[in-house]
This record gives C-alpha cells, structure tokens and sequence, in this order.
C-alpha cells in the first residue's frame, strides 16, 4: 500500500482565542486573597468545591503542564509596563480554568469576554476569527501558562497574549482553517498515490478537526471517496484521556458519522490510546459490533504492546495497528510489536516516521529551536540530550547525502523497509510530493543506518509525563 498523509485540521482550541492578562500591577498579601471571579456563564467556584485561596495555594504550575498536543503558543509579553499585575492573580484563573476541564469558553466575534478575574489579574478571550468561536477551558490555560512562564518578570509581574502557531503535522494555526488550501494538499497526495489517509477526533476541536476537513474534500470531490482508505481515531481526549467504554465508543463513531455526512465511510476507526479502566476485550467488542452494524469497516487501534493486540485480535480481527516508529523510535522493531502485526496479518500504521522533524536536519543545535516550538514539551529534544540525538541524524544525513536523497525521504524508505505503511505528515505541497513516492533502500544502506542506529542511541522518553502512561499499553 503507498505511504499515506497525516490528515489534521486547525486546532480550533484556542487558535482562535487569545489569553489575555492585562491591568495595572496589584500587589497581593500572603494572607488575604483577592475573590477569583468566573466570566459570565461559567460555574462558580461554590458549585466545583472551591475557594479563591484554594486557587492561589495550589502550587505554581510546570511548563511540563503545556500539553495541548502538537499544538505549540506564539505568547507575547506586555504590550506596557501598565499592563503588568501580579502573577499570583493570573495562577489562580489558570488553576480555576484547568480545572474546568472540556466545558466551552466561548467568545463573540465582534469582541471579548472575560473567562476569569481575580484582583487586576484577567484572563480574557477574543475571537481572532471575526466569528463566535469556542475552546475548551483547560486549552484556554494552557494559553495563559505560556504566558506565565514565558513573561513573568523578577518582581513576579507579567502580561500578555497566548495565541498558537502551528507545525509540520497540522494545518497553521492562530487563523481559521484554510479548508481549500488543505483541499488542495489532499488532492496532490492522492494524485501521487498516497491513498491511506490518517486523522483523529482530537487534532481540534469537536467544532473543527481532521473530519471537518474531509468532511470540506469529500463534498468538493465526491469521486475520490473510493479511492481513500480512512483510517480515524477516536475516543480520546487531551484533558481526560482514553475511553473505552463501550457507550464512548458508540458517541464518538456516531459523532464522526455526523460530521462526515455521508461523503466518505469509516474504513478504520481506532482506539486512539487504550483506556486502562476498561479491558481491551470489552472495547474491541463494542467496536466489533459497530463492525456488524455497518458503521465502520474495520477495527484498529493505536500505541498498544504485542500481548494487547493478541487479545484484541482474539476477539476480533483488526485491520490495522498505528505506532510510533522511525530511526528516532526503532522500539516497535524489539518489544514485538511489529512481529505481532506481521505473524496476525494486521497492517502497521508508522506515525512520526521523520521524528517529529527531528530527521529533516532542520534543527542542528539546541537553539535552532524556536523557543515557544511544541519540541519542547518532547524529552528527547531536550538540552541535556540533543546533542547525543544529533549524532544519529549526522549519521543519517551522510546516507542520504550518497544516495541523493533527503534525510526524511531515508527516513521515510526505512520504515517501509520494515514492512510498515509510513504516515507522515506535511502542509507543504511539495514536500508531499517528495514524500509520497517512496525511495528505494538498498541492502548495503539498510546495513549502514543498522549500524548508525547501533552507534548513536536515542536518549530520552518519547513523550514524557502523564502522555507516556498511555503507550505500548
């Protein structure tokens, strides 16, 4: 099967809202607080078993808490030094948005709306859009921790705006979605025969996400709908997790069935991650039965170790596994999950095949990173690590410097080499038509990146806190 392109929509969940803290600076006494005050609509702090000073003495929250994924923030600090307030002020209404979880902050499109106050701190939204737009309250937090971790200054003031930029894996983002340049991408893919499409529920928001760009394709071209495998994941949330029930299971097939209309059928739904409360067999069974009503095709699922898929396959046959796998991230290669996918005859689906960019030879030294860039909140693009990382990509580089090739197209053909269906992801036309024909190893390459990879071990995690829980589960 050819390699496939990674399919995301804009990240609606506060790309198109800015956080925004401004007033003059108040200085707050240890003991007396000033009342946290939720916007208009919003639920108060009696009804959530809260107190303003049980906001301002929840510790001061981690950078490692910036986990909205792939999606990294352009903050800006001021715009004056009248602007600035005490940043106790702005951690409380960051601890009191977290802690809402999923529930809508939502703005009109002619203005702004204040989400929290406390003091002269403000957390406030405003539509970049022009329209009524919506995010999830926690999304809207992480937009103000950017903020306190990026312009706080020395005596503990700060201000300023959270707005999100984009990257490699996802359309640009702090602007709407530009529905007919991603229209434009997908159609020089399929013509380049990259026909395995890959998307999920969560790459935005339930407004605007990777089937809401389908959903704008597949209306524009109805006659391509029978030429792509959709392979779709769901029943995952940033803010809560996995679930697996078979109930959450149902509304997210359901859901994505709706805002498809009917223009393309679910070829593979996938269990995003697996839901450590729920057996894998009960959720597989709930999938299966969605199998034998018609609504999906197949059963897949995604970051899962070789005795899971055993006893998912067990009970139903899936059509497909999506793990990470590159020179980056040969694991699946020795924890048997790729032997497990070949011996059940399941197609293995190579997400991140260049490594997050890190095989593109774009970033050479810790500081080529941008940095507000989404590597960030990725250890193995860490300071203490980067410069062992690089060695491997060096390697790499020489390759394909011999073969004519770019680093990403070796990293591209490697994965194919083991038997995987590469997915990776770009915005850029030309680069998908690059990447969509595939290069060709030799043996003796294959030989000199095995050696490369048994020279320069990739140090770090993949993921990192609460996300690494959910892998190889």
């Amino acid at each position: 099967m050819p390699s496939a392109k990674f399919i995301s929509s804009l990240i609606i969940s506060l790309a198109s809202l800015q956080a925004v803290s401004a007033s003059p600076m108040n200085e707050v006494r240890e003991t007396t607080y000033p009342d946290v005050i939720p916007g208009a609509g919003l639920p108060s702090l009696e009804s959530l078993g809260l107190t303003s000073a049980q906001l301002y003495e929840m510790p001061k929250p981690e950078a490692s808490e910036m986990t909205i994924e792939s999606a990294n923030f352009d903050s800006r600090c001021g715009p004056a030094d009248a602007a600035y307030t005490n940043v106790n002020g702005i951690i409380a209404c960051y601890n009191y948005l977290k802690g809402l979880g999923t529930t809508h902050c939502g703005v009109g499109g002619n203005g702004v709306t204040e989400f929290c106050r406390s003091g002269d701190a403000h957390a406030i939204g405003q539509s970049l859009t022009g329209r009524d737009e919506s995010s999830y309250c926690s999304d809207v937090a992480i937009g103000l921790l950017w903020v306190i971790n990026g312009c706080t200054r020395p005596d503990q003031s700060c201000a300023g705006f959270s707005a999100p930029n984009g990257n490699g894996l996802m359309l640009p983002m702090g602007s709407p979605v530009d529905y007919e340049r991603a229209a434009k991408v997908l159609k020089k893919a399929l013509e380049q025969g990259a026909n395995l499409w890959n998307g999920s529920t969560h790459y935005g928001t339930p407004d605007a996400n990777s089937l809401h760009v389908l959903r704008y394709y597949f209306d524009k071209y109805p006659e391509d709908a029978e030429k792509v495998v959709l392979t779709l994941k769901g029943c995952f949330s940033h803010q809560s997790g996995p679930t697996g029930s078979p109930e959450a299971i149902r509304a997210s097939v359901e859901e994505s069935l709706r805002v498809l209309g009917g223009t393309k059928t679910i070829d593979v739904f996938e269990l995003a991650r697996v839901d450590p409360q729920v057996p894998v067999e009960t959720s597989v069974k709930a999938l299966a039965e969605l199998v034998k009503e018609g609504k999906i095709a197949g059963i897949g699922l995604s970051e899962v170790s070789a005795s899971t898929i055993r006893k998912a396959h067990a009970i139903h046959p899936l059509a497909a596994v999506e793990i990470e796998l590159s020179l980056v991230t040969p694991d699946p290669l020795h924890n048997g999950i790729l032997d497990a996918c070949h011996e059940l005859g399941i197609a293995f689906l190579a997400y991140s095949p260049v490594g997050r960019g890190w095989l593109t030879g774009k970033y050479r030294k810790f500081e080529d990173i941008p940095k507000d860039d989404f590597r960030h909140r990725f250890p193995r693009f860490g300071p203490a690590v980067f410069e062992q990382n690089f060695k491997l990509v060096e390697a790499v580089e020489q390759v394909a410097k011999r073969r004519g090739l770019t680093t990403a197209q070796v990293a591209i053909a490697w994965v194919a080499r083991q038997g995987a269906i590469p997915i990776p992801g770009s915005t850029n036309i030309d680069r998908v038509a690059v990447n969509s024909n595939l290069a060709t190893l030799t043996d003796d390459d294959m030989r000199e990146l095995q050696k490369i990879l048994d020279t320069f071990p990739i140090a770090g995690e993949r993921y990192g806190g609460e996300q690494e829980k959910f892998l190889n589960a």
